[in-house]
């Protein structure tokens, strides 16, 4: 499990663990790495936040054509692809 960050959020930030200045790394992770074992818990604890469990499946559905069928099986399950 990822921790979430605790670093002071400026005012008017969202209060849910996702640290924006961070967030353009993330999804350049998540659309580059092909290890299962972190795609698989990055995703997971992205898709538990508010706003995360809307971007999650979204990058998944632009990244998941680049995976190994491998962890594709799994994020499937995570996410419950029905394809397209």
């Amino acid at each position: 499990m990822i921790p979430e960050l605790t670093l002071p959020r400026p005012r008017g930030w969202p209060s849910h663990p996702i640290y924006p200045p961070a967030d353009a790394k993330l999804r350049a992770c998540l659309m580059n790495v092909g290890r299962r074992k972190l795609l698989q818990s990055l995703s997971a604890e992205l898709a538990r936040t508010p706003e995360g469990s809307h971007r999650a499946p979204e990058i998944y559905a632009n990244a998941r054509p680049r995976y190994h069928a491998v962890s594709t099986c799994a994020l499937d399950k995570l996410f419950e692809w029905r394809g397209g």
